[in-house]
């Protein structure tokens, strides 16, 4: 499929989409919306992806596209759909922040499941400055994430933090001067890509159910999913290899 508002590209297991609007900061309008849950749903069914890296290139996402015009009244709600798409694939996505990663753009961060900062990126939900509220996922991924009490004070305030900030409350993994930022993602992803994608898939799963249900319901779903992985080809495969005394071969399967 053609795209647009977007650039995708992979190489070694890993998918790198890159927003394609610098000219407006990467502003999230419903086009680039729609071509992001299209993009989505194509990564989650291609078996030579196991993992993928979210860039903006110079600035990640200035947030919502407000200067649009004729933006549908779903926008929003397309929007909040989009994010989860990411949140629930069942592969690890990187976001890669630099310049801004604001508004919107922070939200969408906060859905990935890793996040590699710019030292010098501004990242921040600012809202509430113009008498707004973070409506994409804000105000219940940042309190997961970083706890309640830092979260209140980032959304009341809206100000933005910069990587070094960021690194230090949990809400980014890692922070590096801006022309290395690239380079840390790619070797997270690449280190990722030596990981077991069957068991990377569940771990993920097991972390996403465990918000959503009580401790008993959480363990016969790990459970559950540790089982498909025990009886799968890379179970085995691991076992091997351990015993031979050599890196094992992920087939996925």
């Amino acid at each position: 499929m053609n795209y647009e508002t977007i650039k995708y590209e992979v190489k070694d297991k890993i998918g790198v989409i890159t927003l394609n609007r610098a000219d407006a900061l990467n502003a999230l309008s419903s086009k680039m919306v729609r071509e992001l849950a299209a993009l989505v749903r194509e990564i989650e069914h291609d078996s030579q992806v196991w993992v993928v890296i979210l860039t903006g290139g110079k600035t990640f996402s200035a947030g919502a596209d407000i200067r649009e015009k004729d933006r549908p009244p779903t926008y929003l709600s397309e929007l909040n759909d989009m994010f989860n798409s990411f949140e629930n694939l069942p592969k690890p996505v990187i976001a890669v922040l630099t310049g801004y990663a604001v508004g919107g753009g922070c939200e969408f961060a906060l859905a990935c499941d890793m996040r590699v900062a710019a030292l010098d990126a501004k990242i921040g939900l600012p809202e509430l400055k113009i008498s707004s509220v973070p409506a994409a996922g804000g105000t219940f991924r940042l309190p997961r994430l970083i706890g309640e009490v830092k979260a209140k004070e980032l959304i009341f305030l809206g100000n933005s933090l910069n990587g070094s900030e960021a690194l230090a409350i949990g809400l980014v993994n890692r922070a590096v001067p801006a022309e290395k930022v690239m380079d840390e993602a790619m070797q997270l992803a690449r280190t990722l890509t030596e990981r077991p994608p069957l068991a990377v898939r569940a771990a993920k799963l097991s972390i996403q159910h465990s918000r959503l249900v009580d401790n008993q319901k959480g363990i016969e779903i790990v459970l559950k999913m540790a089982d498909e992985v025990r009886l799968s080809k890379d179970n085995l495969e691991g076992k091997t290899a351990f015993a031979e005394k050599r890196k094992p071969v992920w087939q996925g399967k």
